[in-house]
């Protein structure tokens, strides 16, 4: 009997001591959760609130009109040019949808850093039907940096920017 109660009392105080230990840790892990510095959140969508028409065969910055949501004001509807607030590395994500593109005419979308392109991707339609295309990337940017979406077509003529927050949009967020 003296051996099965020292057993009970040694894994009593196994348990005990790792429960302690568990404590402990979690205790420094939350003093040290609180110390650090908080990240700043960066993140912005904006989108096109009313169509617009835009010519063919140049390279054009998308008109923005309205934000969904800009934590830091750091883009400039004005301008539409989202300028990083802080270096790291951002995921940018652009869709541009043209209202209808005829069979063989083509839409590109791009990502430009400093008017300097840095992502891109094409569509092919092939229907009389909106097409969209949608660039999406991780950059390493640096404080200052301008960002901008652009779009080019290939088509016979005007076409019509289609808007809306899932038709024509940016969203940029900063990963920590």
């Amino acid at each position: 009997m003296g051996s099965k109660t020292s057993l009970g009392v040694f894994f009593a105080l196994i348990i005990g001591l790792s429960g302690l230990g568990i404590g402990i840790f979690s205790f420094l892990r939350i003093n040290q959760i609180a110390t650090q510095p908080q990240q700043l959140k960066i993140g912005l969508k904006v989108y096109v609130n009313v169509s617009y028409d835009e010519s063919d065969l140049a390279t054009h910055i998308i008109n923005f009109e309205n934000k969904s949501y800009d934590y830091h004001n750091d883009f400039n509807l004005a301008t539409d040019v989202f300028t990083v607030p802080i270096s790291g590395d951002y995921l940018i994500i652009g869709t541009v949808t043209i209202s209808v593109l005829q069979d063989t005419e083509i839409l590109l979308v791009s990502i430009y850093v400093n008017n300097v392109k840095k992502a891109e991707v094409i569509s092919h339609a092939s229907t009389n039907h909106p097409t969209s295309a949608t660039v999406t990337d991780i950059l390493s940017l640096s404080a200052g940096d301008e960002v901008t979406l652009r779009e080019f077509f290939y088509a016979s003529n005007v076409r019509e920017i289609q808007s809306g927050q899932e038709a024509t949009y940016l969203t940029i967020y900063k990963l920590d």
